[in-house]
């Protein structure tokens, strides 16, 4: 893992990943990762799109995240989830 200069975030090469991923499995993170944040914005076309390519990279080893943990906007992700996740197939873990 390298850190972002500007932000001081621990960052992941897209690079990496398609090098390192055999044998791994990925989650996404819940509504607090990449895929999450973009469905709570509305962003459901990028959302798909990095849920595609994760799946390209990690197949049948990519897991999109349902949790209940009292979060605020959580049922509307998971319900946003769930449907991404029908319309593309994906693993829900």
């Amino acid at each position: 893992m390298q850190q972002d200069a500007k932000s001081h975030q621990p960052t992941v090469k897209w690079t990496w990943l398609k090098e390192l991923s055999e044998g791994l499995i990925f989650l996404s993170g819940g509504q607090l990762g990449h895929i999450g944040q973009h469905l709570l914005l509305g962003n459901e076309e990028q959302a798909e799109k990095i849920c595609a390519d994760l799946a390209g990279i990690f197949p049948n080893r990519f897991y999109l995240e349902l949790q209940r943990a009292g979060r605020l906007d959580e049922e509307r992700y998971i319900a946003h989830a769930v449907a991404l996740a029908s319309r593309l197939m994906a693993l829900i873990i």
